[in-house]
């Protein structure tokens, strides 16, 4: 509100009235991020940075999440093919044993890897007398995320397990190939797409483990303070909600793009699993006999020559 000046009085009122008027418009609307308050814009800035913990919690998540699904490869495969070729008796109980921490709680799984390699647990005073210790260190964030992701890993091998044509174990047993010979030349590497989809999909869930690190591991910055544990103290802490979400978005990214590959690799499982079966009925050209390796026209065969040319076929 203007006063109009007495007299003797300049009107000194009036100008700086127009400055602020005519000031304010242009601040605003040409200026980004003028208008906003210095806590929100500080908000901002924050949320695009990382502190080196964050690096170190994004490089030991990777670490972890890589070393459990490595480590869990070769007793996966043991495990779907057993579940998906072998007959004995406890199969059922294998599955279920095997499948437990998909519908156990991670919290769940966690106590009872602790009353197992704990201080005072199973195998605690070996692992003492060995000198070997695995509570609260990096071997115990491994041992959890492998634990946890290791149902998932069978499971998608056992599904491209389950997609091979059977006439290709068949013949393979007909023609006088051993196990192994089978198993490297025909089911290993019918089973790649869907091993790497498994390897994949149990990489993003190592990523997100919390529940069973937490019980075994702790969260110890720089040695087992993955994304979730980091997001956690971000989150009970005072002030800490900028950066807990930093840690969502790239927590997010790597998870998006984990995914991404596991759905590429079942799609190329499905797909492989066809085209193998008919390139097989292809590549047979003539009727392989019951004779261990010789062919009704005559030559010298074997499991694997057959199967190259199989692939061959398919190429």
């Amino acid at each position: 509100m203007l006063v109009a000046p007495t007299s003797g009085q300049r009107p000194f009122v009036l100008r700086p009235a127009i400055r602020v008027a005519g000031r304010a418009p242009v601040s605003s609307a040409l200026i980004p991020g003028a208008g906003l308050p210095t806590d929100v814009k500080k908000r901002r800035k924050q949320m695009l940075t990382l502190s080196p913990a964050d690096y170190d919690a994004v490089r030991l998540s990777c670490l972890v999440a890589l070393s459990a699904t490595l480590l869990s490869l070769p007793l996966g495969f043991a495990a779907a093919y057993l579940l998906t070729f072998a007959k004995f008796r406890g199969k059922l109980i294998l599955e279920v044993v095997v499948n437990l921490p998909l519908t156990l709680p991670p919290v769940v799984v966690g106590y009872f890897l602790l009353l197992i390699i704990g201080k005072r647990g199973v195998l605690g005073p070996l692992l003492e007398k060995a000198g070997i210790q695995i509570i609260f260190t990096t071997k115990a964030a491994i041992l959890a995320s492998a634990v946890v992701g290791f149902p998932l890993l069978v499971r998608s091998l056992r599904v491209a397990m389950q997609g091979i044509d059977p006439q290709l174990i068949n013949a393979s047993r007909t023609l006088g190939a051993r196990w192994y010979d089978t198993l490297g030349t025909i089911i290993l590497p019918l089973s790649a797409p869907g091993l790497a989809a498994g390897s994949s999909l149990m990489f993003a869930r190592s990523l997100g483990e919390f529940g069973a690190t937490v019980i075994v591991a702790g969260s110890i910055p720089g040695v087992t303070q993955t994304i979730p544990l980091a997001i956690y103290d971000y989150a009970s802490s005072p002030g800490g909600e900028t950066m807990a979400l930093s840690l969502c978005l790239v927590s997010v990214v790597i998870s998006m793009l984990a995914l991404l590959g596991h759905e590429v690799m079942a799609r190329k499982t499905f797909k492989g699993g066809v085209a193998w079966s008919w390139s097989w009925r292809r590549a047979r050209g003539t009727r392989v006999s019951t004779s261990p390796s010789i062919s009704t026209s005559g030559e010298i065969v074997s499991a694997s020559s057959v199967c190259r040319e199989a692939a061959s076929q398919h190429s």
